[in-house]
């Protein structure tokens, strides 16, 4: 059994949006600060680092063949402001005198060139990642490990409050480099059989369960 190639973009909504909003990665790189251990002034990693590394990786894994632009969402912002604006009234900040970052984050990669039609319905395979900075003691050194979670899979539901549920395959990942990160990611990627997955999707589709069963 061979998965079909196909070249036009499918499209799925896969979030729990709730409370999150949408944001690309432009404004992520350009308006967003990057959080660091205070005991020695490092920056984690951060939010775009997170979101394009895994892109890189996904790009790779999958030969080329097309992937879409990441899909994010976060929630929790955590307003601030420049020093030299710490007497102003809210009210009166301008744009540039505020600071902002996201505690939590969720995005998604959809590989459109890998797809099945299951039961009458076309799903794509899709990539992607959560993360709470709550979750990484911000208070110590650099050393100490960043957590993130994973996730690979045809049929996806995620959303920044860390629940994920996936068909395929999640991991929770502790690492201290963006280096680790992506092996971790790799790993996962390799492990994932996409071919025995679709395989048992089409089997359950046959599958039938009577009450008397269920008791």
């Amino acid at each position: 059994m061979e998965l079909v190639i196909k070249e036009e973009v499918i499209k799925n909504s896969q979030f729990i949006e709730a409370n999150t909003q949408a944001i690309d990665l432009v404004e992520i790189k350009e308006q967003h600060i990057i959080p660091v251990f205070t005991k020695d002034n490092k920056e984690i990693i951060s939010h775009y680092d997170f979101i394009t590394g895994t892109t890189e990786v996904v790009q790779d894994f999958y030969n080329g063949s097309g992937i879409n632009a990441p899909q994010i969402r976060m929630s929790h912002p955590i307003k601030g402001r420049v020093p030299s604006a710490r007497n102003k009234a809210a009210k009166d900040l301008l744009d540039s005198e505020k600071t902002l970052y996201y505690e939590r984050i969720a995005f998604i990669i959809e590989v459109p060139s890998v797809y099945e039609t299951i039961d009458g319905k076309e799903v794509n395979l899709v990539v992607g990642g959560v993360r709470a900075l709550s979750e990484t003691n911000l208070y110590g050194y650099k050393g100490n490990p960043e957590k993130f979670k994973l996730f690979v899979g045809f049929k996806v539901k995620v959303c920044c409050n860390l629940s994920i549920w996936t068909d395929g395959y999640t991991n929770e990942v502790k690492v201290g480099s963006m280096e680790g990160l992506q092996a971790k990611l790799l790993h996962l990627l390799e492990n994932f059989d996409a071919v025995q997955q679709v395989k048992l999707m089409k089997n359950l589709c046959n599958t039938f369960i009577t009450e008397r069963r269920l008791l």
